[in-house]
């Protein structure tokens, strides 16, 4: 793509106690696009991620995010610019209702989405009607899964970092979530991590496959 990079990895190496992770890996995600990281367990997929949001600095090489090298101060910003979904979601005690309604009253949120919007969010991820009213500590792993991408979307923001958000869910919910979030004509920038094959659609995004650094 022809836009300056959104964010920019350039040959980072990173290593944990020692064992290499990443060995001089470069990404570049501009605007709008929509970028699957794929691979075998180990290969750094979702270190990718913690790079991207400031949670882990490489031992070498550097970042950028919107041309800004990565430092502290750009990181905290980035985490009120980007919707990031993790793969463990810890949810408070309540309805679904409640727990959005308690979710969006965090100061990083300048507006609150109404019920109404919360629920076109719910549809648009194959939730079934009623959700709202159910109580989360009764919720599937998909459910909840497609509960904190609903939060996600319904919040507004344009760049989305998602781990793993379909490993609980059956084919048709995999779909419909890889539908919603790999949508071309959205200007939305995604970067997803995902095993899953339903994600695996290089029409439509930039699919990158990491190995283990040997």
């Amino acid at each position: 793509m022809s836009a300056s990079p959104l964010f920019h990895l350039e040959d980072v190496s990173v290593r944990f106690d020692g064992t290499p992770v990443l060995d001089r890996f470069s990404l570049a995600v501009a605007p709008g696009e929509k970028v699957v990281l794929r691979g075998r367990s180990g290969s750094g997929k979702s270190t990718v991620l913690r790079l991207l949001l400031g949670f882990l600095q490489p031992g070498s090489g550097s970042i950028r995010f919107r041309g800004e090298t990565l430092v502290p101060a750009i990181a905290h910003a980035i985490r009120r610019t980007v919707a990031f979904v993790p793969q463990d979601i810890d949810f408070e005690e309540g309805t679904v209702e409640e727990v959005s309604e308690r979710f969006f009253t965090a100061r990083c949120w300048s507006e609150r989405p109404r019920i109404e919007d919360m629920g076109v969010a719910w549809t648009t991820l194959a939730l079934a009607e009623g959700i709202g009213t159910k109580r989360v500590a009764d919720l599937s792993g998909g459910e909840r899964q497609r509960v904190a991408l609903a939060l996600a979307l319904a919040g507004g923001r344009e760049i989305f970092l998602l781990d793993e958000p379909t490993a609980s869910l059956d084919g048709d919910a995999k779909k419909a979530v890889a539908d919603r979030f790999l949508d071309r004509e959205s200007d939305e920038t995604v970067v997803v991590v995902s095993h899953d094959e339903e994600w695996n659609r290089p029409e439509s995004a930039t699919v990158v496959t990491l190995e283990p650094v040997q």
